[in-house]
Formats: structure tokens, sequence, C-alpha cells
């Protein structure tokens, strides 16, 4: 029995190292504790994970089998809070790499855009099926180019559509290092009782030729950006700082274009327009131990929204797939991580949210937080802490990023939190 035992520790602990294959079945085992007295808090930016009153337990085990160009990595999810239990396989994807390209199917989540969260796409949504392609390395042609495609299955039972789609097109152009100038273009569609496409039909869906023209086969909820970021060259830079960019992105939920059926019209200079909008703008600063991050970002009250996709809009399993704090907000934080040595860092944030922010006569609720969060090794094993302080003028009681329930009265919450990890 001792034997049989061993032989199974051995094969949970086994890390496999071949030429250039690696196989760790499990390479991590991480646990998080949380305790929180607001009904349902969010923890923006990572992969859904939701809060309720009470104790939050959630563990987390991943491993990986990597080969040359290939890698196949799953990430396990177990959570207790609100008195039940439940398991997911939070992660599971396998990645094929092929000269400055790599393929990815299976589930995952990704962000797109220079901020910290995309307003088009972000790591804040649980992870769902899909297939990527992107660039690895910049592709070198006057400049230096990078692309990202994304088709993803946002499979959920919706009060408007259920099971919708998701596609994605981001292109990146680097003229000269200072600089890089981007697009993006996303569409919700599809889903129970709405049109499929074949794959020829994918560069009309990219266009939005037909998009809000009702009855039209593409009437979908779609957004663009565009976005600029600025590297401040390092011979402009005080000594200690490695590395500074500043950024802005632009989107807009509809377009006025020239190749549109329902608003022709051409508009200087490059043929299009957008509208309904959402913004971001920040400031990036690195040192050799400190990381700093001023952002600030606001959308449109029907940003987010559609004529179809109405009730949930753009999101996933009640968090936004952009901007955590969804539509018609103004947020603003300032980020502060700092590496004290090899094995120790802390990290805090304070931020302000107004949501609704642009329904004129409305109650709004004003929104402050200030978070910390502590980081140490011991070997293997790696320890962690969470402190959150929210202080609200009015309370908007609704967890949705797209609906509101404002309460007007003004509340405290609390948030702490514990974690350890153990690397196999």
């Amino acid at each position: 029995m001792k034997s049989l035992l061993a032989i199974v520790l051995i094969c949970l602990n086994a890390q496999v190292i071949c030429a250039k294959t690696i196989f760790k079945p499990i390479d991590s085992v991480k646990s998080e504790f949380f305790f929180t007295d607001e009904n349902t808090h969010l923890i923006e930016g990572q992969d859904g994970l939701k809060l309720k009153k009470g104790l939050n337990l959630f563990l987390f085990e991943d491993g990986y089998f990597s080969a040359e160009n290939k890698l196949l990595y799953y990430k396990f999810k177990q959570t207790l809070n609100d008195g039940k239990t439940s398991a997911e396989i939070l992660k599971a994807f396998f990645k094929y790499t092929f000269g400055k390209f790599s393929f990815e199917i299976g589930k995952d989540n990704v962000n797109a855009g220079p901020g910290e969260n995309g307003l088009l796409l972000s790591k804040n949504a649980p992870p769902y099926p899909l297939i990527k392609l992107q660039t690895e390395e910049y592709l070198n042609f006057a400049g230096k180019w990078s692309f990202l495609i994304i088709d993803g299955w946002l499979n959920e039972k919706r009060d408007d559509v259920s099971n919708p789609k998701i596609f994605l097109f981001r292109l990146a152009y680097k003229p000269f290092n200072f600089i890089e100038l981007g697009g993006t273009r996303s569409t919700m569609y599809g889903g129970a009782g709405r049109p499929e496409y074949k794959i020829w039909e994918y560069p009309t869906l990219l266009l939005g030729k037909d998009e809000n023209v009702v009855g039209s086969k593409f009437d979908n909820d779609g957004f663009a950006a565009f976005d600029i970021s600025i590297f401040i060259p390092k011979n402009k830079l005080p000594k200690n700082i490695r590395r500074a960019k500043i950024y802005y992105q632009d989107a807009g939920t509809d377009m006025s274009a020239f190749w549109q059926t329902e608003d022709s019209k051409y508009h200087f200079p490059f043929g299009f327009k957008l509208q309904i909008h959402a913004y971001q703008a920040g400031i990036l600063m690195e040192t050799e131990k400190n990381i700093f991050r001023l952002e600030f970002a606001c959308s449109d009250p029907l940003f987010y929204t559609h004529h179809w996709y109405y009730d949930e809009g753009y999101t996933h399993k009640d968090f936004s797939l952009g901007h955590p704090y969804g539509r018609n907000m103004q947020n603003i934080f300032f980020k502060h991580k700092r590496q004290i040595n090899g094995t120790a860092s802390f990290e805090y944030k304070l931020g302000m949210l107004i949501q609704p922010a642009f329904d004129s006569g409305a109650e709004k609720m004003k929104r402050y937080y200030l978070s910390l969060k502590t980081n140490k090794d011991y070997g293997n094993i790696m320890a962690g802490t969470y402190i959150r302080l929210d202080k609200t003028d009015n309370y908007d009681s609704n967890f949705s990023p797209t609906q509101y329930n404002i309460i007007v009265k003004n509340k405290t919450f609390l948030t702490i939190g514990y974690c350890l990890t153990y690397k196999f």
C-alpha cells in the first residue's frame, strides 16, 4: 500500500524533461480565501472572479505539456461560496507555434488593446471556447506589424439571445520604435435563432456593411476602435526609468462609413467615423523595481448594448467582455507595484468609479476604492495577502455591468483575502 501511494505521489509531482519536451501533470496548486461584506463583489480582470458575501474559497490546479513548438495547457477551478460548491475546467487549450505565428484552439480569454483592460476584449470575463490566430513576433514590412484574430463561443443561457459568438480582429503597426498604431474590430453575433455564417462571409461581418440594418443577416453588435501608444525614447527618460509609454484608445459601438448600407457617407480622412464612444487613456512607467500606471476610461450609456443583445449586452456570464465596469461609467485609477527584492513585492491601487455617469438627473453611484496586495516567496511556496476598502456615495446593488439598481444610501465595504500557491 505504501509503495502504491509513493507511485501516485511521484506521478502527481512528475516533471518529465526530454530534449525540448517538458511534461508537468501538475505545475502548481493555488488556494485563495476571501471574505467580503458586500453581497456580490468584483475583482477586475481576473477571469471572472466573483465574490459572494461571507467566506469564499477558490482552488486552482494547472499543468502543461510542452514539446518544441507545441503547448497543451489546462487549469482547473473549484469554488465554495454562498453555501454552494462547483468545479470547472477554467482553461484548456492547445497552441501550435510556426515561424512568427501561433494557432490556438481551446478555452481561454484575451486582452486586446494598450490598456490594463481592453475596451473591446479583456480578461475580465471567464474564459470561453475559441480559435485564435496571432503573430508571436513582429512582421517586418516598412515597419513592424502584428495581428490577432479570434472566433469565440459564449456558451450560456441568456435572457436576450443564448449562446452568442464573438469575432475579433486586431492589427497593430509600428512605423518607428517610439510609436504604435492599432485598430480593433469586434462583433457579437449569432446565438439561438440568429444567423450562422460561412467562412467566406466573415469579411462582410468584419466590415459591418449591413450592420444595424433591421432584417439584415449581418445585423449584429459591432464595435471598432483605434489606439495610439507613444513609447518615450530611453535617452529622453531619467536614468532610473527603463520604459515609459502614453496611450489612448477611442472605441465606438456604431460607425458611419461610405461602405455601409444604412449611412453611406465618406468621412475624411479614413472614410469612416466612430459613434457612441468609449475612451481610454493612460500612462505606464517602469523602473528596475517599480511599475506605475495611471489610467482613465469612460463609456457612453449605450455602449456594450444592442437591440438584439440588450438585457445582458456585451457580457459573458454577467461579466463585461471589455472594460470591467461596463457601460455608462467613468473610472480612474492609479496603481503602483514594487518589487522589494527577488522574493517579495507589494501593489496598491487607488481608484474612483462613477456609474451611471452620463444620465442627466439620474441618481449616480460614486465608488472610491483602495486595495493592497502583497506577495512573498518561500522556495516553492508563494504566499499573498489582499485587502480592499470600498466606499460609495449611493450604491448600485446590481452586479451586471449593463444594468443598474441605485440605492440612495452610502455604504462601505471591506474585502480581505489570503493566497497560498505551491509550485512543483
